[in-house]
Formats: C-alpha cells, sequence, structure tokens
C-alpha cells in the first residue's frame, strides 16, 4: 500500500467516525418521533371508541343495548314510498327497510317483531317492505293490535307468523283508484276545465273531467293487474293456494277470529306470552331470555 492510499483511508476512517454521532443522534429522533406519534394516535383511536359508546354514536339502536335479542319495528299509518313530512301518521318502506337492515346487522339480534297497524297505502312501498320481510334471515313475527289491511296486511303476511288481538280488523286484499269527481261543482262555480295534454290519456283521471268508457277501461285493467299481483304474494307469503286467497280477495276485512279460520293469521293473543313462547321456541332459549328491543 502506498503512502497516498494510506492517508486517503486514513481521510476517509476519520470522516466517518465524524459523522456517526450525528447519524446516531438522528436515529434516535426519528425513533422517539416515531414513538410519540403512534402514542397520540392510539391514545386518539381509544379515546374516539370511548367517546363512541359514551355517546352511542355510531351504534345501532338495536345493539345499544346487547342483553335484548328481538328487534320492534312498528308499521303505523299510511304506508309511502319514502319518508314524509306529514300532520298524519304514516310508515315510509325506505325508514322501514333500514330498521329492517339495522336489526340484521346487530350482533345480538336474532328476531323481529313487526307490530303493525295499518289501513294501507302505495302498493309499491307496501311490496317493498314485504320483500325485506320476505328474505331477512332474521325470525320474523308480525302483531296486528288494531287493524292490518290492504297493505298494511301484504306487509304482516311476509312474517313467519302473524299474531292478532281479538278486535283487530285484517285482510280488505284489493285494489282501489277511486276518486271524487269534481266536474259538476265547478260547473256550479263557474269553472271551466281546458285540456291542454300530449296524448289522448295523458288527463285521463283528473277530478277535473268526466272519465270516459276508454279511460275506465284503462284503469280497470290496471287495477286488474295489480290485484292479480297482490293475490300472488299473499298466497306465497301465506302459503297458500291462489284460489284460496283469491276467495277472500274482494276487498272486505274480517274480525281476528274469522281470519283466523280463514288461515290469514296463526294465533289471536291477548298477551305477550305468546309472543316470547314463540321466539324461544325458535331460538332455542329458554321464554325468560327473549327480550325485545324497545
Amino acid at each position: 500500500m502506498t503512502p497516498k492510499t494510506t492517508l486517503k483511508s486514513l481521510i476517509s476512517s476519520t470522516k466517518t467516525c465524524l459523522q456517526r454521532p450525528a447519524s446516531q443522534a438522528a436515529i434516535r429522533w426519528l425513533l422517539a418521533s416515531t414513538l410519540i406519534l403512534a402514542t397520540f394516535t392510539a391514545g386518539l383511536f381509544l379515546y374516539g371508541r370511548w367517546y363512541d359508546t359514551w355517546t352511542g354514536y355510531g351504534q345501532s339502536s338495536f345493539s345499544a343495548n346487547e342483553y335484548c335479542n328481538v328487534a320492534v319495528i312498528r308499521v303505523y299509518g299510511d304506508i309511502t314510498g319514502y319518508a314524509e313530512d306529514t300532520e298524519y301518521l304514516s310508515s315510509s318502506a325506505d325508514d322501514v327497510v333500514a330498521r329492517i337492515r339495522e336489526a340484521e346487522a346487530a350482533p345480538n339480534i336474532l328476531g323481529m317483531l313487526l307490530v303493525v297497524g295499518s289501513a294501507g297505502g302505495y302498493p309499491a312501498a307496501s311490496q317493498s317492505i314485504s320483500t325485506a320481510i320476505n328474505k331477512s334471515p332474521l325470525w320474523s313475527m308480525a302483531y296486528v293490535r288494531d287493524q292490518a289491511l290492504s297493505g298494511g296486511y301484504l306487509i304482516a303476511s311476509a312474517a313467519d307468523t302473524i299474531t292478532a288481538s281479538p278486535f283487530a280488523d285484517i285482510g280488505s286484499i284489493g285494489i282501489t283508484m277511486s276518486y271524487l269527481d269534481q266536474t259538476r261543482m265547478n260547473e256550479k262555480e263557474g269553472y271551466t276545465y281546458v285540456n291542454l295534454s300530449s296524448g289522448a290519456y295523458k288527463d285521463a283521471g283528473s277530478p277535473d273531467k268526466e272519465l270516459t268508457a276508454a279511460e275506465r277501461a284503462l284503469f280497470e285493467r290496471d287495477i286488474e293487474a295489480a290485484h292479480e299481483a297482490f293475490v300472488d304474494l299473499v298466497a306465497a307469503n301465506r302459503e297458500m293456494s291462489r284460489e284460496e286467497v283469491a276467495t277472500l280477495a274482494d276487498g272486505s276485512s274480517m274480525n281476528a277470529k274469522l281470519a283466523l279460520e280463514k288461515g290469514l293469521i296463526d294465533q289471536i293473543a291477548t298477551d305477550d306470552v305468546w309472543q316470547e313462547n314463540w321466539f324461544a321456541e325458535m331460538f332455542q332459549l329458554p321464554a325468560e331470555e327473549v327480550v325485545l328491543c324497545e
């Protein structure tokens, strides 16, 4: 090794020795910063979990009480498609289906009790709720305190079993599009109806004009199609023959005793014992362990 090479090696070693403390300090600073950041992140996460638990934020209303296992879902008033800010009692398909999905997502929920008190509403909205119940993996019971009519009964029929108060009104399987004809009142008041429609049937059904024979035939065609679909759905939900349901589908309602005889409900209940016993049998649990999530 030449003196020149030896000198270069010595200078290189000296530089390395001089730089080593600085590198070690940088590494220590990086490790300390990482530890502080990790500690802060973990603390923030734990605080967030504690805050969410304390406030109930992001929790299902059904999972807030981990000791209950039957979700209570109420379907009251007119059945509508969307949430509406109205002065009268109503249940929207969007809200009810969302509650069913919420119950399905809660780990403690094994079944749902649908408390139905409705005289019906929009057919499509009623069918949406019925389908959600039918396809749910949860055990389902419909309880009718006062009435389950038309679309309200379609919803109840989708449950695994139906119980009703002895004073409940059941059925009314049918479709209606009836309305008030205001033409005579308009004539008396001096109003004249001006037709400005692009098609022959665009203003069909307007209460301010008389219904023509062709328009009536059009509506009756649609009513019949909807009626047939209604009968098919109830027959499938209740595991009855189509002929059995068609015989009952005259638009009339019946008391709970007759509804039980005709197969439209499964039980007349005067208290909650039947509900608890049925869910206990389905869950394979003691009746005292069946707890409703109100």
